[in-house]
């Protein structure tokens, strides 16, 4: 998180603010939330973190990805990272010849997304996991945009999208720990097998019996 992350109390602001009732602290919790995110936003802003994130996969594409499949995941921010490492525009230039930096992604509920020019920008093979109840990319109006675009890309450039009923924003990596859609721990491994068959099938890995 650039050396800015959130601290740990900010948990239990945000399950302050979500929680019914409370309308008479509800101001105090506003407050220290804002406290806690403005300043994550403000170090984290994709213009400071995104040129880190690119130097490190140029020097691994040049070095162990030169002769190996890469694959990126990324969830909430991060996958807004993953999907520009598939832009062409971000593409390495090995040998006079240009390339992408990575073979395959996954994304889970990814944010800050730019629908749809990072949708239509991409040209890796992506796997998305979308909750149905994500604030960033809403399901069906941007999914079923998303599912079109990818319709449209070359054989070698599609990817696919899975929705998980019931889930909310960051279901993939942290359950839903303000208790908005209840225990979505069933979908979350779920969503860790599509990553592992996604990888599996896009970088040529002989799954583990």
């Amino acid at each position: 998180m650039n050396g800015h992350s959130c601290p740990s109390w900010f948990l239990d602001t945000m399950r302050a603010l979500v929680a019914p009732g409370n309308y008479l602290s509800k101001p105090y919790h506003i407050f220290w939330g804002i406290y806690a995110f403005a300043p994550w936003v403000y170090h984290n802003r994709h213009r400071y973190t995104f040129p880190v994130v690119k130097t490190f996969f140029e020097a691994f594409r040049r070095d162990e990805g030169s002769t190996l499949p890469v694959g990126v995941a990324g969830f909430c921010w991060g996958g807004k990272h993953t999907l520009l490492l598939t832009h062409q525009e971000n593409y390495l230039n090995l040998d006079g010849t240009p390339k992408p930096m990575l073979d395959a992604a996954f994304t889970g509920h990814p944010s800050s997304v730019n629908i749809p020019e990072d949708f239509e920008k991409m040209t890796v093979p992506t796997s998305f996991a979308i909750p149905e109840k994500d604030h960033h990319i809403k399901a069906p109006k941007d999914t079923d945009l998303l599912i079109g675009v990818m319709a449209r890309k070359p054989e070698k450039q599609k990817g696919e999208v899975k929705v998980y009923s019931g889930c909310a924003h960051g279901f993939c990596v942290r359950g839903d720990v303000f208790g908005l859609a209840g225990d979505d721990s069933k979908q979350a491994s779920e969503a860790e097998d599509q990553a592992i068959t996604w990888f599996n099938s896009k970088l040529g890995i002989e799954p583990v019996s």
